[in-house]
């Protein structure tokens, strides 16, 4: 049996609000100065807070972690295919099985990682299909050049107003999608992430996601385009607390072609868009910024 290594990593990426998928895309970049502040003029959406209108955009992050149960190369959509009922077998090989160890990639902009996988077959492969844990966890910052910034404060029980936000602490548990299904009473204490006015430098505030829907109005296992989100046996899960795992495809803007020759292959990743805001805005140039969390990325697989 021949090994290769794998660098990979995969997001929780919400189409409802944003079309672009698993691509990076400078569009989508949050519009900063020079020295990497964000312009909450220049991000501000036409609408108001009472139109509900919700903005988003992309920043670096400076460390994630994600936990893989599976993962493979497939000759057609993993998606399609599994939801539509087919054998997965026919089209996908796993280079990480479910009965191996499952993997966690901690990330940080300036690291990387690998771990064995098998190398698949020869063949032509058109997407990616990727297993992991339901849980996301980001560390993360965002510096606003001018206005008002607002969120929940460390705490979660009143609010938290600067220049700088990120993602909740830690140590304030995790936060979940599903939470944006009552908007209509959103509380501050339910805002998934935290503003303040001073830097947290090294010691960025670290949360971490529950994916346990894919839609924030309602529970949804499935959205096209989206992936799946899976119980314990890897059927689609029935409600929030049954999901356990989450299914996402990936295609290639280029093929993976695997030939008798290919010894090995690599998967990269970069960091840049790793790190989502929404917002919306509170009377320009105050924005309030209602989630923090794992943005997009672009992945390479390159065969040797």
């Amino acid at each position: 049996m021949r090994y290769f290594y794998l660098i990979a990593v995969s997001v929780f990426s919400y189409a409802a609000f944003l079309s672009n998928l698993y691509a990076m895309d400078a569009e989508y970049n949050c519009d900063t100065n020079g020295n990497g502040k964000v312009s909450t003029t220049s991000e501000l959406s036409s609408g108001g807070w009472k139109d509900l209108t919700l903005g988003t955009c992309f920043a670096p992050a400076e460390s994630f972690e994600i936990v893989f149960d599976s993962i493979a190369l497939c000759t057609a959509n993993p998606e399609t295919e599994y939801g539509a009922g087919r054998n997965i077998d026919d089209t996908c090989t796993y280079v990480l099985n479910r009965t191996d160890d499952q993997v966690t990639v901690n990330m940080s902009n300036a690291a990387s990682t690998s771990f064995p996988a098998i190398l698949p077959g020869v063949g032509t492969y058109t997407h990616a299909l990727l297993v992991t844990s339901k849980f996301y966890k980001i560390k993360a910052e965002i510096e606003f050049e001018n206005g008002l910034a607002v969120a929940a404060n460390d705490a979660r029980d009143n609010q938290g107003a600067g220049t700088f936000c990120g993602p909740p602490l830690e140590a304030q548990g995790n936060y979940n999608v599903s939470t944006f299904y009552d908007f209509a009473s959103f509380t501050l204490a339910q805002t998934l992430a935290n503003c303040y006015g001073t830097s947290r430098n090294a010691s960025k505030n670290t949360g971490v996601l529950n994916t346990d829907s894919l839609l924030p109005t309602e529970f949804s296992n499935s959205v096209a385009g989206l992936g799946l989100l899976l119980d314990t046996d890897y059927n689609l899960a029935s409600d929030e607390s049954d999901s356990v795992y989450y299914l996402q495809p990936y295609e290639f803007a280029t093929p993976v072609t695997v030939n008798s020759e290919t010894t090995s292959m690599n998967y990269k990743f970069s960091t840049d868009q790793a790190h989502r805001i929404w917002y919306m805005t509170a009377g320009a140039p105050n924005i309030v910024v209602l989630m923090s969390y794992l943005g997009d990325f672009n992945l390479v697989v390159e065969a040797e």
